[in-house]
This record gives C-alpha cells, sequence and structure tokens, in this order.
C-alpha cells in the first residue's frame, strides 16, 4: 500500500506518527507532503499533484485563516512560500511583522524578504480585511473538491473546526503546554522538532498514530474524539525538559 500524507507542521515529519502509521500498515511506503507553516493551498496544489499515485490519502487541515502565496519553479520543479499571513490585524502596516511571518524554506529575516513578499502581504491584508469570509470560503472550497476526487480520503483537523464542530490535533500540543507555563509569565518559545516532530512527543507520536489506525479501521472510532480530553488517551510529559518546550 502506497499512502500519501499532506498538511502543515503537525504532518511535517516522517520520523513519529508517519513512521509508526507505516509499521501498522506493514508492507506500505509512506510519502510525506506536510510543510510546517504552510497554508491549505500549499496542500492542495500538493495532493492535485500526486494523490492518483496513492491507494490512502491523508489530508491534516491547517487554519483557514492562513493564506500564502505560492510561486513554482520551472526549473527546480519546486513550490516556493513567499508571503504568509495569519490571524490578521487591524492594522497591517503596523502589523507587517506579524503577518509577514518568516519563508519557511530559507528560513529569511524579516528584512531579507522581497518586495514581492512585502506588496503581497500588504495587498492579502487588506483584501482579507475587506472580504472576511474569503479565505473560509477558498478552505470549503478546497475541502469539497480533495472528497470529490478522492472520496476515501482521510481528514484530520489540526486545529478546531467550527463548521464541523470537530476539536484538533493541537489540544494534544496544548495540554503539555499549558501544564508548563499557563498563567506564567515565560515564553516557551518552539519546540525542539527533535523531542517533539509534528508538535507531538515520540510517545504521543504513537498514540496519535494508534488513534489515526484505529479512525481509517474502525467505523464507530473519531479519532477526533481523542482531542476533546487529550489527558484521557495521550501521555503528557512530566517535566519540562521531557516535554520538549524550548525555554
Amino acid at each position: 500500500m502506497k499512502i500519501g500524507i499532506y498538511g502543515d507542521s503537525y504532518a511535517s515529519s516522517f520520523k513519529g506518527w508517519p513512521e509508526y502509521l507505516q509499521h501498522f500498515y506493514k508492507g506500505s511506503k509512506v510519502d510525506l507532503f506536510g510543510l510546517g507553516g504552510s497554508s491549505i493551498n500549499y496542500s492542495y496544489m500538493k495532493f492535485l499533484s500526486t494523490h492518483k499515485k496513492y491507494d490512502l490519502v491523508i489530508f491534516l487541515w491547517t487554519s483557514p485563516t492562513r493564506n500564502c502565496l505560492i510561486t513554482k519553479d520551472s526549473k527546480k520543479k519546486k513550490f516556493e512560500i513567499h508571503g504568509f499571513t495569519e490571524n490578521l490585524k487591524l492594522d497591517v502596516k503596523d502589523n507587517l511583522k506579524e503577518n509577514l511571518m518568516f519563508n519557511y524554506q530559507k528560513k529569511r529575516e524579516l528584512n531579507e524578504f522581497s518586495d514581492l513578499d512585502k506588496q503581497w502581504v500588504i495587498y492579502e491584508s487588506n483584501l482579507t480585511l475587506k472580504y472576511p469570509t474569503k479565505n473560509f470560503l477558498e478552505h470549503l472550497a478546497m475541502r469539497d473538491s480533495v472528497k470529490m476526487r478522492r472520496p476515501d480520503c482521510i481528514s484530520i483537523e489540526c486545529f478546531y473546526n467550527h463548521e464541523y464542530d470537530r476539536p484538533g490535533l493541537v489540544s494534544v500540543w496544548g495540554c503539555d503546554w499549558l501544564q508548563f507555563f499557563e498563567g506564567r509569565d515565560e515564553d516557551p518559545g518552539l519546540d525542539d522538532p527533535t523531542v517533539r516532530p509534528n508538535h507531538l512527543t515520540m510517545k504521543q507520536n504513537l498514540e496519535f498514530a494508534k488513534y489515526l489506525y484505529q479512525h481509517i479501521n474502525q467505523k464507530d472510532f473519531d479519532v477526533h474524539d481523542t482531542f476533546v480530553d487529550p489527558r484521557k488517551y495521550y501521555t503528557m510529559s512530566k517535566t519540562i525538559e521531557e516535554s520538549g518546550f524550548i525555554k
């Protein structure tokens, strides 16, 4: 069996739940198209160009508020993410630094962004503020398109989905974060990807892979139920060192 996985940072590392899932499906091969910080349109473009090669397709849906300017290098035959917006603020220019995130492929600093990046972020920010349902409607259209092309696609929420009233995988990450940082002034910064691939500890990666396997193969089991109260289903870190959060 060939399995194709699409998504954002929750599906960006083969080490972790994708590798465990490959072990559950003995003799299978998993290809990963997840990219940290990417928007749904990035995952959708990768899906369109590759999904026919796979017996099983798993799509992890990121936040519909994310949007990226994506170009394709015809020589390298690779997609590149430029400007990136998420959770837009009303004063676009003053918050350009927040709306113009880092380039996820080259890790460039803000002052190294091209004029194209900056112009697009300002344009997209203003357009989204003028038409606040734009990203949401695009998101629904891409979901419908994926389901039309692959009715067998396994859809997993990364964040809470209000349209379908389903919690997301982020709640597992959130439980670990809250127990060490809720109500404190210190900022944990980022996850250490060597400890928390896909924003989960290795133990949580294994547990999620197990529940995902059940989700795929048992009609009466929904992995999203495990996100409602993650402490019942996932092993929480006992120390901040174990958690993998970088202080």
